[in-house]
């Protein structure tokens, strides 16, 4: 017999999910084990790939935004592992580019 409560608190959960400060790879893995959990109380109707890429997608801060837009219009889709590792390295990348300063005697020395 499905945990009817459970399996609602679960797909509410799914639904409402967002990244928010969770890092790429923290927040795929928090979708993936909703996923997971749901298919467990009803495997009749699981969650296919397709839409936990929608709902991750859907889901992530406003900063990867065009960065998925771009990947949407790939010929050939990225698996969700994929895609978790694209985003990784975007995420990876936007840190190292946060983190680079420019110091001050740098103009100095150029003359």
């Amino acid at each position: 017999m499905k945990n009817v409560a459970r399996l609602q608190f679960l797909e509410n959960e799914l639904a409402r999910a967002t990244q928010g400060d969770l890092s790429i790879s923290t927040f795929f893995l928090k979708m993936k084990n909703l996923c997971a959990e749901i298919l467990a109380l009803d495997p009749d109707e699981p969650i296919f790939e397709a839409k936990l890429k929608r709902h991750i997608i859907r889901d992530l801060r406003k900063e990867y935004v065009v960065f998925v837009t771009s990947v949407q219009g790939w010929v050939t889709q990225p698996s969700l592992l994929e895609l978790e590792n694209l985003m990784a390295l975007q995420e990876s990348l936007a840190r190292q580019m946060a983190g680079v300063t420019v110091s001050e005697g740098v103009s100095e020395a150029l003359f």
